[in-house]
């Protein structure tokens, strides 16, 4: 006859319990094997839903709450400490930090092209206007390589235009 197991219960340690495991286990390194083991136990923990993070139950205090607001509240643009000028590459593009532009995304960035051309005629585009580069090169945002097309359908026609010419030019080689 089998035994039947038993259920594990979960007690929380002391502070100065866990500073003693902490101390112990300093300077220590996992084997590959043991850091296997660990892994799997996580994940068959976490699939089970018997790993309880530690923070469970608490509540952060009024004053805590607030400091945490008071750091995050004015951690964007220059004053983060990731900031690399307000220009980022995304996706093939360069995309320019305006925190008040209309049409900036919710992180705050345009594409810098759109801000060439908005330059360039007067005006802040609107969102189904689409700017094309000329060349290709979504990074090259000189006024010259820069077109215009009044939405996304005049720009695919364009595209198909183009692929029909570059068919027609393989044909006659």
């Amino acid at each position: 006859m089998e035994k039947p197991k038993k259920k594990r219960s979960f007690k929380r340690l002391s502070e100065e319990h866990k500073r003693n495991i902490g101390l112990a286990h300093k300077g220590m390194k996992h084997t590959e094997k043991s850091k296997r083991k660990l892994s799997e136990a996580l994940k068959k923990g976490h699939r089970e839903g018997t790993i309880i993070p530690s923070f469970l139950g608490r509540k952060h205090t009024e004053e805590t709450k607030r400091k945490i607001s008071d750091n995050h509240h004015n951690c964007s643009g220059s004053n983060n400490s990731q900031w690399k000028g307000g220009m980022v590459q995304s996706r093939g593009y360069k995309s320019v930090y305006s925190p008040n532009h209309p049409n900036a995304t919710i992180n705050h960035y345009v594409r810098e092209s759109r801000l060439v051309m908005e330059k360039k005629i007067g005006r802040i585009l609107s969102k189904e206007e689409i700017v094309h580069h000329l060349d290709g090169d979504n990074t090259n945002n000189q006024l010259d390589n820069l077109h215009l097309f009044p939405n996304q359908s005049k720009h695919w026609t364009y595209h198909l235009y183009l692929r029909r010419i570059v068919k027609q030019m393989m044909g006659e080689c």
